[in-house]
């Protein structure tokens, strides 16, 4: 046993002490990791990349976003850093550049312009809808009827009344002024007889006449009632037709409110949610200097369009 002992070498010991160094070093590098939001990174396998050395792909994806995500050793050798970009030109880095510290590597600039335009162009949309009044129609109303009035007529019945009272006195009279004389028929002259039945006759037509205008003027009192009659349904009707307008005005009225609030809603929701969007559109920033040892894009999904860069810090300070 001394012997084998007193064989080994003194360079075969140094060999194994740097062996027994290098395994714990990478023991201790690869059992240290912490996560970093909004950014992928990861330490590489060095050259074992199967990718490593092949042409950037370009890829010219619809506008969408994402947050980057990752991991990232202690003391890493290369960093890959997962981006979500909306556009290739989002991206502002190329393979070969070289980084510094907080350099912008991916900044979603086209997609915040158009967001912010378009949110420019609701808050006029807005401001318009607030100003926009909704014209409330005045009630329409018509005159009242005057109060009915009946007195010509009923002047008219009265007079014709008493005309006909002092035809039928006149006519009576007669009558009696005939009974007497036809009992004195022996005593009385033709011409007499004949004059008084004359003014009888007279008199029976005078009371006749007299009839048929107390028959007009009350004909006339009564039309001018069912004429008033006639008015008053026909100023009902009037208004009947004022107060359904006035009410389907209301309805609209009421109808073109409730479409505006809800129209106001509406751009008040796009203008938050593209608020929203605009508060995603964050800038990513290297976290080392280094140099962009690869550029490859991995996905493009509905608007999204996902990109990996490998970040060499071989010989670079962090």
């Amino acid at each position: 046993m001394l012997r084998f002992i007193a064989r080994i070498t003194l360079g075969q010991i140094v060999n194994a002490v740097i062996a027994i160094g290098a395994v714990a070093g990478t023991s201790f590098l690869m059992s240290h990791t912490i996560v970093i939001p909004n950014i992928s990174i990861a330490q590489s396998a060095g050259d074992d990349d199967p990718d490593e050395g092949q042409p950037i792909e370009d890829d010219n994806s619809p506008p969408g976003e994402t947050e980057p995500q990752g991991t990232r050793s202690d003391d890493p050798k290369r960093f890959k850093i997962q981006l979500s970009i909306t556009d290739p030109t989002d991206l502002k880095v190329r393979q070969g550049d070289t980084v510094q510290k907080n350099q912008v590597l991916a900044d979603r600039a086209k997609a915040r312009e158009m967001l912010t335009y378009r949110k420019q162009q609701l808050a006029v949309q807005i401001n318009r809808m607030q100003a926009r009044q909704v014209n409330r129609p005045q009630l329409s109303t018509i005159r009242q009827l005057p109060a009915p009035d009946y007195l010509a007529e009923q002047a008219d019945v009265q007079k014709a009344q008493l005309d006909l009272n002092h035809a039928q006195e006149a006519l009576s009279l007669h009558q009696r002024k005939m009974g007497v004389l036809q009992t004195m028929a022996q005593e009385v002259p033709p011409a007499v007889m004949e004059h008084e039945q004359r003014q009888l006759e007279m008199a029976k037509e005078e009371v006749n006449r007299r009839i048929a205008a107390v028959s007009m003027a009350n004909a006339k009192l009564v039309r001018a009632q069912q004429q008033r009659q006639y008015t008053e349904y026909q100023h009902q009707l009037e208004l009947a037709k004022l107060q359904a307008q006035s009410q389907q005005s209301q309805i609209d009225a009421d109808r073109a409110v409730q479409e505006q609030t809800f129209q106001l809603a509406q751009l008040q929701t796009q203008a938050d949610q593209i608020e929203s969007q605009l508060q995603t559109l964050s800038t990513v920033r290297s976290p080392y200097a280094g140099k962009v040892a690869r550029i490859r894009w991995l996905e493009q999904s509905d608007t999204n369009l996902r990109v990996e860069l490998t970040l060499d810090l071989q010989g670079t300070a962090q």
